[in-house]
């Protein structure tokens, strides 16, 4: 709340945002001045600490690590592998965009997610804005991902916009949410309007899909995930005694973000599970990040880890109808 604030009267005061970067790189610095042991690493503490289900990590939390300035550049560098390790990620491919096609029953935008749908929302961002023609949704899947992956690394400023408009919409933030949570790309809130309208034009199907979950989850006070997971809700909607009709309730943003993120995190415990119990691979895993695992792998071992993860992480998913998530290492 008080970041919040100084970035809102940063808007007329630029000395409020002065105080706000000097907080932030303090933050920084004090947040990732992590507690070594004797052989230079560092433990966490995994945990449900969200309701939806995500896992957490806390003393120190390992999966808020940073990456968009310099600081967070010159941090990452000390993360390093042991002598004759690599560290190795391996990362579901937009796993909570596909989950999201899934729950608004769209192979549309299920094909669309798992080829890329940053680089897609960008492409179709550029043509309103440069002229020309977005990426066309019906190209053959490889042809549809190549065109998706040149606009992440062609655009990749416009890129990095789309991914937290697409997550945001996806999640029912409003124009005053995404100005207020993402002001450096959403400077005001008539251009988080705008790229709501043109999202939902795009996708008119994950509206329908907003409203169901909150009818659902207002109605029978609780939703479950495919794997089982449960969250109750109180609050969907509320009385407005001023204009006689219903609104939206502190927990209609929550009902409509659970299945997805809660499925994600599912998905990741049966992979941890599955990798944990290969004796090889056990000993390297080190880290898991929201929709990552991290392995500490010998440089002799790498052909075979790479194998096992997307042999684990690609599977078709029975609880999901056989749905699929695509996965990139590194």
């Amino acid at each position: 709340l008080e970041s919040k604030t100084l970035r809102k009267f940063g808007k007329r005061k630029p000395v409020f945002l002065d105080i706000w970067n000097a907080r932030k790189r303090y933050k920084l610095i004090s947040t990732y001045n992590w507690e070594l042991d004797q052989e230079n690493r560092t433990h966490t503490k995994f945990g449900f600490h969200p309701s939806n289900w995500r896992k957490s990590s806390r003393q120190p939390n390992l999966q808020n690590i940073p990456t968009r300035n310099e600081l967070a550049a010159a941090f990452r560098r000390t993360i390093i592998a042991a002598p004759g390790y690599v560290l190795i990620e391996a990362d579901s491919s937009a796993i909570e965009a596909v989950i999201v096609g899934y729950c608004a029953q769209s192979p549309r935008y299920i094909k669309i997610a798992q080829a890329g749908i940053h680089g897609f929302v960008t492409s179709h961002r550029l043509a309103i804005r440069d002229g020309g023609h977005g990426i066309d949704p019906e190209l053959p899947f490889d042809d549809l991902t190549k065109q998706c992956k040149v606009m992440k690394r062609d655009f990749r400023q416009d890129y990095d916009d789309a991914k937290r408009g697409d997550h945001a919409v996806n999640y029912m933030f409003s124009a005053f949410g995404m100005n207020d949570e993402y002001p450096e790309t959403f400077s005001t809130q008539r251009k988080a309007q705008d790229f709501i309208d043109f999202y939902f034009g795009l996708f008119p199907e994950l509206k329908i899909w907003h409203r169901k979950t909150i009818e659902q989850a207002d109605r029978q006070t609780f939703l479950d995930n495919h794997y089982q997971y449960r969250h109750y809700f109180y609050a969907c909607t509320k009385w407005n005694a001023k204009y006689q009709k219903w609104d939206l309730g502190p927990d209609a943003k929550r009902s409509v973000s659970f299945v997805p993120s809660s499925d994600a995190s599912a998905i990741q415990t049966e992979d941890l599970l599955t990798l944990a119990a290969d004796p090889i691979i056990r000993p390297m895993l080190r880290l898991i990040i929201h929709d990552s695992h991290v392995l500490e792998c010998p440089l002799d071992m790498v052909d075979y880890a790479c194998g096992v993860l997307h042999q684990t992480m690609s599977r078709p998913r029975p609880e999901l109808g056989g749905l699929e998530i695509g996965l990139e290492v590194k």
